[in-house]
């Protein structure tokens, strides 16, 4: 029973610095794009070292066991190397500070056979699954467990005075394993609950903005574009050809009323169901098509748009809305350009995603510009609505893809659009 109480009380030295992470910082964020502090992360991650060593779990002979090689993991797997180095450098100070040099070995020993699994993954620790992180959580406890071991035996060969391991402690031991393998496996869980609420959480923030702004585009739209279309059509037929005057005027009120008539096309589009046909489609047939049309616009604009597009893209989705994404994202590159420029479509598939990336070399944005795209209204451009990019995630979303953007001020930006791969029949 002081087993379990004692093991009981290291998870809460753990798990309660994530419910505290969640607290001072995921709960501030109300969009999708969940960013991670690292500086947090590391000190939390030190916070549960320190309270895991000065409370270990004892064993007769001199022998403790804790779960501090836990937030060493699972602080190098989410907050990087560099977390994973520094809390490793607390726990060998601390550990010096409490038992001497004695006790160094084989704390240096376990470290050196575990820690080089989780420092292999942070590259790709977040492109992982939920099963597959689950799995890859199970072989770091096992492996931390082997490492743990090991240290001990070779210390029991290199130290003469060792203590003798009798079958109790053995059994302790493979208990406490046991016990480590599965809190480590329950932390992870945890992590990824908090870090999937956190991201649900900023979906239905942003659904509950998108349906707003589509009952509004359904309710004025069709009733405002009605007298835009008379009052264009009387213009035109009062135009004067032998007034030059009027004919200025009469060109200025009509490109105004145009650009009226796409801003309420642009939330008509946000406010129309989702279409459920959908088909097999090749990207790279799609993509050179929105190249040629809107490549006039581009010379207009002085950008040159070069492709490099692999064939045999295959997608499942609806032909207009997959050609209004690509044709909405272009139409930004190229507009982000206030001279010479140019825009690359590079399209490839990767594992299961068909990737297409569309990068320009325009004024970029900040990362506060970066965070506040796709909300209602938010908009870079002068005569811009904020509404196109709105119908571009939702497009996206509803082909259960996903679109990221990366972009520095003066350095351009490239947006990445991830869609599931479909077979050709």
């Amino acid at each position: 029973m002081s087993f379990i109480k004692d093991v009981l009380l290291h998870l809460f030295f753990i798990i309660f610095p994530i419910l505290l992470y969640q607290s001072l910082w995921l709960d501030k964020f109300h969009a999708t794009n969940v960013k991670q502090n690292r500086y947090l992360i590391g000190l939390l991650a030190i916070f549960s070292i320190l309270l895991c060593m000065t409370f270990p779990i004892v064993i007769d002979q001199g022998l403790s066991v804790d779960l501090r090689a836990i937030p060493i993991i699972v602080g190098t797997l989410y907050g990087g190397m560099s977390i994973g180095i520094s809390s490793a450098s607390v726990m060998f100070a601390y550990e010096f500070f409490q038992f001497g040099s004695q006790s160094m070995l084989p704390t240096a020993i376990a470290f050196s056979l575990y820690i080089w699994a989780p420092l292999l993954m942070t590259s790709k620790w977040f492109r992982l699954g939920k099963r597959k992180k689950i799995q890859v959580a199970l072989g770091l406890g096992v492996l931390q467990q082997l490492a743990s071991f090991s240290a001990i035996a070779i210390h029991g060969k290199v130290n003469t005075q060792s203590f003798i391991l009798g079958q109790e402690n053995i059994d302790f031991l493979l208990y406490s394993g046991i016990a480590h393998t599965l809190s480590l496996l329950l932390v992870i869980m945890l992590c990824e609950h908090v870090r999937e609420m956190t991201f649900i959480r900023g979906q239905l923030a942003a659904s509950e903005k998108l349906n707003m702004v589509s009952e509004l585009a359904a309710s004025v739209a069709h009733e405002v574009r009605n007298p835009l279309t008379v009052v264009r059509g009387f213009i035109q037929l009062l135009n004067d050809p032998t007034d030059q005057t009027k004919q200025n005027y009469s060109k200025l009120v009509i490109s105004e009323l145009d650009r009226a008539e796409r801003m309420i096309t642009e939330y008509l589009n946000l406010a129309k169901p989702q279409t459920e046909v959908r088909e097999v489609l090749e990207v790279g047939d799609l993509l050179y098509e929105v190249s040629s049309i809107i490549s006039s616009y581009a010379v207009i604009r002085n950008v040159s748009i070069h492709t490099d597009i692999n064939q045999d893209l295959y997608v499942f989705g609806d032909p207009p809305k997959l050609k209004q994404v690509f044709m909405n994202v272009v139409k930004n590159a190229i507009e982000s350009h206030e001279d010479v420029g140019d825009v690359w479509i590079h399209a490839f598939q990767k594992r299961q995603y068909v990737i297409v990336q569309i990068k320009d070399t325009g004024s970029g944005m900040s990362k506060e510009q970066l965070n506040r795209l796709g909300q209602p209204f938010y908009t870079t451009k002068d005569k811009g609505t904020g509404i196109g990019l709105m119908v571009t995630y939702r497009i996206i979303q509803s082909l259960r893809g996903r679109l990221r953007l990366t972009s520095e001020p003066g350095q351009g930006t490239t947006v990445t659009i991830f869609l599931p791969t479909a077979k050709k029949f």
